[in-house]
């Protein structure tokens, strides 16, 4: 589970501007294993842009995490 969201991580460091990406990445995941890649993008996300919630326009790039990913913020 650790190493899954370390993919998750590298793949937001690799995509900040185009968070569908990481979504992408993290779909390829063992199903049980795709929210805590995701999360962990997020999570990421937030360190290396010092935003308590995800803007809009990453999370309108994301399909099946965009509830996920609109409802996200740092301390929930």
């Amino acid at each position: 589970a650790n190493c899954i969201r370390g993919v998750g991580s590298q793949a937001a460091k690799e995509n900040l501007r185009a968070f569908g990406e990481v979504e992408k990445a993290c779909l390829l995941a063992p199903e049980k294993h795709r929210k805590g890649c995701f999360d962990a993008g997020l999570t990421y996300t937030y360190f290396a842009d010092g935003r308590s919630k995800m803007p809009r326009a990453a999370c309108e790039q994301t399909s099946v995490f965009r509830e996920a990913c609109e409802n996200w913020s740092h301390g929930r």
